[in-house]
């Protein structure tokens, strides 16, 4: 058996290939033994940590990083359950950031935004509620109705709201997907946007939703 399947630990229903294999990776001296009165204690030797880890993946750029699922990183607050899904326009380096948007549980409704690449949180969108007037959502709604009027605009003027509103530009997509989808804004395809005649709701006297 060779190096690379030894380490991969490819199935069997040969209890002798499977022996094999274990004498194989001592020979080559990738074990540290220690033999105790309950049996053997086996752990690698640090030393050669990479050499395993080549033997494993030849290409570390294709590793899959060990992590906990995305929804154990969700706020328990939250519905671990997305009310919207969307995925980053361009591409970095083979990968597409995934965008999804999670309703509070309780009390005024809450929106969070959580990016992610392949499963791993990288980032999080506190957007707010539309009746919170100094929450992200409701700031852009006010913001576009002072610049823009009912006239069409670029998804890249989103960036004169302000720096409080576009942050380090994750923002913007996430403000604009969320609009689009409660009704704020159509989206009129090609990067550009125009608002609708809804309004902004006032505080504990109506719902809001996407119709």
């Amino acid at each position: 058996m060779s190096r690379e399947d030894s380490m991969k630990g490819i199935a069997t229903s040969e209890k002798g290939e499977s022996t094999k294999a274990y004498d194989d990776l001592r020979k080559w001296g990738f074990l540290k033994i220690k033999r105790t009165g309950y049996g053997e204690q086996v752990s690698i030797f640090p030393n050669m940590l990479k050499d395993v880890q080549a033997l494993l993946n030849p290409n570390p750029q294709t590793v899959v990083k060990d992590g906990p699922p995305l929804e154990y990183s969700i706020d328990p607050e939250f519905d671990v359950n997305p009310f919207l899904t969307t995925y980053a326009d361009k591409v970095i380096n083979g990968k597409r950031g995934k965008y999804t948007y999670h309703r509070s549980l309780v009390g005024p409704e809450r929106i969070k935004a959580y990016v992610s690449v392949e499963g791993e949180k990288i980032y999080i969108i506190n957007l707010g509620s539309f009746y919170e007037r100094d929450s992200l959502l409701a700031k852009a709604v006010t913001r576009i109705d002072e610049k823009f009027g009912n006239r069409a605009f670029a998804k890249a003027e989103m960036y004169d709201l302000g720096r409080d509103i576009v942050g380090n530009k994750q923002p913007v997509k996430a403000i604009l997907d969320v609009l689009v989808f409660y009704n704020y804004l159509i989206d009129l395809k090609e990067g550009y946007y125009k608002r609708t005649t809804k309004q902004l709701p006032k505080s504990g006297l109506e719902d809001f939703s996407s119709e």
